[in-house]
């Protein structure tokens, strides 16, 4: 069995003129139960570390945070919150932990959203996001040796977890290449600031966001740039196309070569 953790970065629902945020991205951590406790405790220890005392109740590693200097890592150097990042993404390879993503530009979204949902229907761009994420998830889990069984964790996202768990629930029982064949179960929601691999999780999902934003504004800080080879080092691209919006145009031109539609 193997625990997916998913989080997003650059979420803002139907907004999509965010000229901050131009990119959404989901991202799923891919964690091993036989490392998963392994995992928990290695972070929890080198977190406990880094604040030299026992860490809050009330702690969260999340990526937002860990690169501006908020929170709990108010008047913290930079360099040191940076070294933090670094440990936590090695330790993240250390055990073959596995980080799976996609991107959706949100301006080419509404641009095809317009021309394919005009202003009947209102998909938020987290939906296909996921549903892309998730099937590289599932061809994942089936090139592993005795094609292990995945189940998501997922951050709570009250707007859209019931759409989710409907799309999750009928990929399941599809009848073609994109069934969820190795997930279990329904989706589990639960807040980031319960599991340390879900906040893993964004922290990986926040920097490559910053990073895959950097690349369109050709304006990456020396600390992010020095995260690209640890988040390569973990990823799993996989074969399915990369960008969503192509995927989504993809598909419907699949849809329209199929006889009867």
């Amino acid at each position: 069995m193997h625990l997916i953790y998913i989080d997003e970065s650059g979420n803002t629902g139907n907004n999509l003129s965010d000229g901050q945020q131009p990119l959404l991205v989901i991202g799923a951590l891919v964690v091993n139960e036989d490392v998963w406790c392994t995992l928990e405790t290695a972070l929890m220890a080198r977190i406990s570390s880094f604040f030299k005392t026992v860490v809050p109740l009330d702690f969260e590693l999340h990526g937002t945070e860990l690169r501006s200097g908020r929170g709990h890592f108010s008047g913290i150097p930079v360099n040191d919150r940076i070294e933090l990042r670094t440990d936590c993404l090695k330790l993240a390879k250390e055990l073959n932990v596995k980080f799976i993503y996609r991107c959706i530009e949100k301006a080419k979204y509404r641009v095809w959203h317009d021309k394919a949902c005009g202003s009947a229907l209102t998909i938020n761009p987290y939906l296909p996001a996921y549903m892309l994420v998730a099937t590289v998830v599932n061809s994942y889990l089936e090139t592993l040796p005795g094609k292990p069984r995945g189940m998501f964790v997922t951050d709570e996202n009250k707007e859209i977890a019931k759409d989710v768990e409907k799309a999750v629930r009928a990929l399941r029982f599809a009848e073609n290449h994109f069934r969820l064949s190795r997930i279990v179960e329904k989706s589990i929601f639960i807040e980031s600031t319960l599991s340390l691999p879900l906040q893993l999780c964004d922290v990986c999902t926040f920097w490559v966001r910053r990073l895959e934003e950097d690349q369109l504004r050709a304006n990456a800080t020396d600390g992010d740039k020095s995260a690209k080879p640890l988040l390569e080092a973990i990823t799993h691209r996989g074969t399915e196309t990369w960008d969503v919006v192509a995927w989504l145009v993809e598909q419907q031109q699949n849809e329209k070569k199929r006889p009867g539609t």
